[in-house]
């Protein structure tokens, strides 16, 4: 598995999960759980996840969620208000 991502809300994560899931890419997310258990401040291994695919499929998948999410990445990011 090679690490292709790492969302910076869990509502970015969902919409790589159904982006990569739609296309039918095997995909794994490494600490998938723990990012919604503990929320807050970001610490490496802990709590960001990180969505991991096949390396067949590593190019494909960094394409498509380059297309899809990098017009909305400054809309998902939190605002300090």
């Amino acid at each position: 598995m090679v690490s292709i991502h790492r969302p910076h809300t869990l509502i970015e994560l969902a919409m790589a999960r159904s982006l990569l899931a739609a296309h039918d890419i095997p995909y794994f997310v490494h600490n998938g759980g723990y990012a919604s258990l503990y929320p807050g401040m970001q610490i490496g291994l802990l709590n960001v996840p990180t969505i991991m695919v096949p390396p067949s499929a590593a190019d494909f998948a960094r394409e498509l969620l380059r297309a899809y999410l990098i017009d909305v990445e400054d809309h998902l990011q939190p605002r300090a208000e």
